[in-house]
Parts: C-alpha cells; structure tokens; sequence
C-alpha cells in the first residue's frame, strides 16, 4: 500500500465519523424541538382559558365603565340644569327685593321722618 491509499482510508474514515457526528446533532436537534413543541403546545392550551377570561374581565369592566359613563353625563346634565334655574331664579328674585329694600329703606326713613317730626 502506498501513501494515496492510506490518504484515502483515513479520508473516508473521517467522513464516516464527521457523517455520524451530523446525525447524532440532527437527532438531537430533532428531539429538542420536539420537546419545544410539546411545551408551547401545553402553554397554548393553559394560556387560551387566561386570556379568555382576561377578555371577559375587560368587556365587563368596559361594560361598567360605560354605565358609569352615563350616569356621570346625566349627573353634569342636571347640574347644568339646576344652575340655569337657579340663575333664572336670581334674575327673577333679584329685581323685586332691589325694588322691595328700595321702598323698605324709603318706608323707614319716611318713619323716622315722622317719629322724629312728633317728638320736636
């Protein structure tokens, strides 16, 4: 045997061990996504009823947010309301009692007029 031949035996045996070194990490390769498929499997089947319940949750809190929405707008219209009545009341009222303290004023002067126009 000569050198070539040896050089070709010890390629081929270093094929044949870096072949069998690929396999063994394509085997390995295959059993750990395997097992990540097994695991994103089970978190998928434990996470959808969270995230179902999680969307219920928020759909009654959009729910009671909105309820408190409404009365929140009834509660502004009344006020709204009640101060234009109680300006429409001040607008009323408050002439008259002008008037009325007006002629009161008028009324106690005339009577301290008199009382003071008696005793002289």
């Amino acid at each position: 045997m000569n050198w070539l031949n040896v050089l070709y035996v010890v390629l081929t045996l270093a094929v044949i061990v870096i072949s069998m070194g690929i396999i063994m990490f394509f085997l390995r390769l295959s059993k750990t996504l395997s097992n990540v498929n097994v695991l994103i499997e089970d978190i998928h089947k434990e996470i959808m009823p969270i995230i179902l319940s999680l969307q219920i949750t928020v759909d009654k809190t959009n729910e009671s947010l909105s309820a408190f929405d409404e009365v929140a707008r009834s509660v502004r219209d009344i006020s709204n309301k009640f101060n234009v009545v109680v300006r429409v009341l001040q607008e009323a009222m408050s002439s008259p009692l002008i008037k009325l303290a007006g002629v009161s004023a008028g009324a106690k002067k005339i009577l301290n007029t008199l009382v003071k126009g008696e005793n002289r």
